[in-house]
């Protein structure tokens, strides 16, 4: 009797720490959604940024930058850091797109672009780019904020789901 309870606990924990470990997947792939929908959030709070430090405060880029990513989330603070190096430092190398979040090829070429051709015109018309690509800017973040409503729970779910079945299976 002691055998067979002692081989249905293995059973019972193995079954577990499967249904807890496609959880945990779940959730992984889940906030893959709502980091891109956080990364899109903070570009398009830094295009409404520089609009208004641009055309009021008559700020430098780089002073921009640095303010705004002293305040923003660390997907996009990381990338703003790298460029303020790489662009303020006197060196030759053009800007990437940050690789820990999967982008599309179009929202990556659109990122690299606006990081790009920074600062490349008057002030005026600094500011009506920047407005054009924040208008693209948002698009990128509105289909990610609605995936993120709708797919992220379902992952989740899905995920417990397959664990479940897998339990199962094995039982």
């Amino acid at each position: 009797m002691m055998k067979i309870l002692g081989v249905f606990m293995y059973k019972v924990i193995i079954c577990l720490l499967i249904i807890c470990f496609c959880f945990a997947l779940g959730v992984v792939f889940s906030n893959s959604i709502k980091r891109r929908k956080n990364f899109w959030f903070d570009i398009t709070m830094l295009c409404d940024y520089m609009i208004s430090n641009i055309s009021f405060g008559q700020k430098k880029v780089k002073e921009i930058f640095s303010e705004f990513s002293a305040s923003c989330k660390p997907e996009c603070k990381g990338m703003l850091d790298n460029y303020i190096d790489i662009n303020f430092l006197n060196t030759t190398k053009s800007f990437k797109a940050p690789e820990n979040i999967d982008f599309t090829s179009l929202e990556q070429k659109t990122l690299e672009d606006f990081f790009n051709h920074i600062g490349e015109f008057d002030s005026l018309n600094e500011i009506e780019k920047i407005k054009n690509y924040k208008q693209t800017f948002n698009n990128f973040l509105q289909e990610y904020d609605s995936k993120n409503a709708k797919y992220s729970p379902l992952i989740i779910k899905l995920a417990i789901i397959f664990g479940l079945v897998i339990a199962i299976v094995l039982i």
